[in-house]
Order: structure tokens, then sequence, then C-alpha cells
């Protein structure tokens, strides 16, 4: 359900705010909604690598390229360690799994158009279609539909909050487990999910929050920014964060905290 409604999003970006009428016809099919997909930029194509970043199978619109092609588009393993580049997007999170069928079909569309073939404009109007339906919560054509059916798209989990308990206890065998939650949603929309899956006491479950972490680069970007400090505040309308700035991670401060990288994270534990 929930890659279909990311697929519906953008779907409907596409047509109602850029005007690619075409893209109306193109159907949903979870088959093509994948994880650790690469798009090569330059060509449209949809690659799949080995462990050594050599492609092994790849997609150009619903078409699968023979190994011939392979060998001449793709003779050398790809330069790529799994972050976005200007040769290659990487659909590495949930919030991007649903884009698969429609970036194949915008490739189609795109094809039977008059002149050469622009993937790159493609994918910049997809760009635009992320920061529509993702930068900010309760807008774009996504959020609505999850805060409006939670129930539809969302688990409680009572089962694993009992046993984030069980093996962060004081008395746990063999030693009690440091939990840290990171996750790559902004505060907003992680403390929306909490609250729903784990309950309204689900901060007192970790010893950090990192939110927007930006993985899987959040691992290997030593040079990324440094960590923010970040409060929420409730009220009866709801809740609020706000922004501290720029702040080592410090327990005695505040245990939640946006962007950062692994090496602050491992430092601190």
């Amino acid at each position: 359900a929930l890659e279909e409604l990311e697929f519906n999003a953008f779907k409907r970006f596409f047509v109602e705010n850029l005007g690619y009428k075409g893209a109306s016809g193109i159907n949903f099919d979870i088959t093509l909604c994948f994880r650790g997909i690469i798009v090569d930029l330059n060509t449209g194509n949809n690659l799949k690598i080995d462990c050594d970043k050599k492609v092994v199978k790849a997609y150009h619109g619903n078409r699968q390229l023979s190994n011939e092609e392979l060998q001449r588009l793709y003779p050398d393993p790809l330069v790529f360690d799994g972050s976005h580049t200007d040769d290659y997007w990487s659909s590495s999170t949930f919030f991007e799994a649903g884009v698969g069928p429609l970036w194949i079909g915008l490739v189609e569309l795109e094809d039977k158009q008059e002149g050469e073939s622009n993937y790159r404009k493609l994918f910049a109007d997809l760009r635009k279609g992320i920061e529509f339906n993702f930068y900010t919560f309760g807008e774009g054509y996504f959020f609505p539909d999850i805060t409006g059916n939670p129930e539809k798209y969302l688990f409680k989990r009572d089962d694993l909050v009992q046993w984030f308990k069980q093996i962060s206890a004081p008395n746990a065998e063999p030693k009690p487990i440091r939990l840290f939650l990171l996750t790559n949603s902004d505060t907003d929309y992680a403390k929306f999910l909490a609250d729903y899956c784990l309950g309204a006491d689900w901060e007192s479950l970790f010893e950090l929050i990192l939110y927007k972490g930006g993985k899987p680069s959040f691992w290997h970007a030593e040079s990324a920014d440094s960590f923010e400090h970040v409060t929420v505040s409730v009220h009866d309308s709801g809740f609020s964060f706000q922004n501290n700035g720029a702040s080592p991670l410090d327990i005695a401060i505040g245990k939640q905290y946006r962007s950062g990288n692994g090496k602050l994270l491992s430092d601190f534990l």
C-alpha cells in the first residue's frame, strides 16, 4: 500500500503540476518497486550491480539490455558508493521504492518524443516531485493520506516496545543494550510515525534519537554536516520542533538531533 501511495503521489505531481499528460496512463506494478536500483542519468537505464559494482543487469524502460549492450555501455565497475552523484541516482530508501514503475513509464514516454531524449531533465523533474511530496510534512500528495489514514499504512508495535525495554533493562543478560533511533525522516514525520506505532512514551526507549540521517551516506560521509540539537514542544494543536543549531552529541543537553554522520555517532558511543 505504501509503495502505491508513493507512486500515485509522484504520478499526480507529473500530470497535474508539470503537465506530463501521458504519465496518466502509467500503471502501478509492485514487482517494479525496488530499493537498490541505480538510475544512469545519461541513458535513463535502470541498473543492477553486484558486490564489485559491476553492472549485471539493466533495463531501458521495459526492455532488458543484452549482454553485448552491457559490455559496451558498462565495461568497468561503476564509480559509485551508494550516494547520489552527477551520473547516478540510487533508489535506496522506502520513500523512493514507488518511483520504479513510474520511471520506467516516463523513460518510455520520453523516447517517443521528437528529438533527443533528455533523461537528466526527466530526473530534474523527479527531484521536484521528491521535494514537493516529502520535504514539508503535511503537504504534497503523500503526507495527507498517511496522516488521515494511518491504519491503512502503519502497524502498532507494542511487541517491539516490550522487546526494546527487555534488552535495555539494567538487569538484561548478558548486559543491557544501548539503543538509539536513526531515521532518514525529518522530525515531524518521524514523531508522527513513532507516536502511532510505538506509543506516546517512545522517546524514553532510546538514548539518542537522530532525525534526517541521510542513510546510507550517513555511515561513510565523515565530512558531512555536524549534528543539530532539536527540542520538541507538545501543545493542544499537536507538536512542534525547534532547531537549536549545531551541537556535539551530549545527553546533558538533550537526546534529539538532526543530520550528522556515522563517525561522530561512533565517537560518542
